[in-house]
């Protein structure tokens, strides 16, 4: 299942919400990754895993730690997870994606959609709540920590 830390935070239209916090009848942003608009959905459904891996991702300004199967939009390749671009790029360690993909994220001060080139990836090991959002009323991206992410579809 592609999940979110306890360290991620979800774009509103008042803010933002710790992921730990919403459930289903929260109202968050969702955003159209061609127009840049961004308009209101209502989350359906959710869900509560732990993971024994997570990925930290870093750009310039921004920060999100993702189980390694999780889609993020990824320049030239749509919402795709790390470990497919790798194997698609023919890299054999996830170090190697570094300043070599942008990931699509938000800016909150422009309210605007910008690529930003991954800067690091690490992989951290533990026990983690890790969180996700399955359904929204309408649409199925949203703002996580910056990063512009779709809902988790089998």
């Amino acid at each position: 299942m592609c999940c979110f830390s306890l360290n991620t935070n979800i774009q509103s239209s008042s803010g933002s919400d710790n992921i730990s916090q919403i459930n289903a009848g929260h109202k968050i942003l969702n955003v159209d990754i061609n127009s840049g608009e961004t308009t209101e959905t209502e989350i359906l459904k959710t869900t509560k895993q732990t993971h024994l891996s997570l990925f930290k991702i870093t750009t310039d300004t921004k920060q999100i730690e993702i189980t390694p199967n999780h889609p993020l939009y990824i320049k030239d390749y749509g919402f795709i997870s790390l470990g497919k671009v790798l194997n698609n790029m023919g890299l054999c360690d996830f170090s190697e994606l570094i300043n070599k993909i942008e990931i699509l994220t938000w800016n909150e001060h422009t309210n605007q959609l910008e690529f930003q080139k991954l800067e690091g990836i690490e992989l951290i090991r533990g026990n983690f709540d890790t969180y996700t959002i399955l359904e929204l009323s309408k649409g199925d991206t949203y703002i996580a920590n910056g990063f512009v992410t779709k809902v988790y579809s089998k």
